[in-house]
């Protein structure tokens, strides 16, 4: 059974990897105001590549996360707030470490798309992305979900 412990703990991985692997002009683009997670250029993958679906983000959330999800595509009118998702929907979507054809499967946007543990984390009712953000543009010093 997947725990919350450990979305948090990869969360946490990906937070770092992230701040290790994107470039200081890819995190700077990142900004709590502008999130959401229904566009692709303003999801966090997006912000800092310009597009989630690109090359770069792919190989940043191949580099970055320790384990994929799969939900259906985002509708675009998708509301972020009002719709966010419990932690047994993230539970029930853990795929396991790897996803075989992940760039494909991004990229395609076809029925079902893998998103990385943060990624599904901005979507958790119990996110705290306006921290995440300014952890990952280092605004702060602890990282706090």
């Amino acid at each position: 059974m997947y725990t919350q412990e450990q979305f948090l703990e990869e969360v946490a991985k990906e937070a770092e990897a992230i701040k290790q692997k994107a470039t200081k002009r890819e995190i700077d683009r990142l900004s709590f105001r502008r999130l959401c997670p229904a566009k692709t250029d303003t999801c966090i993958y997006g912000m800092m590549t310009g597009d989630c679906y690109s090359q770069r983000a792919a190989e940043l959330i191949i580099a970055c996360t320790p384990r994929y999800f799969q939900y259906p595509v985002m509708p675009a009118s998708w509301e972020y707030e009002a719709d966010k998702i419990s932690f047994k929907r993230i539970s029930e979507n853990a795929n396991g470490e790897e996803v075989v054809g992940f760039l494909a499967d991004r990229m395609s946007r076809i029925f079902t798309v893998n998103y990385s543990a943060l990624e599904v984390y901005i979507l958790w009712k119990e996110a705290k992305n306006e921290n995440l953000i300014a952890y990952l543009r280092d605004e702060i010093d602890t990282l706090i979900l």
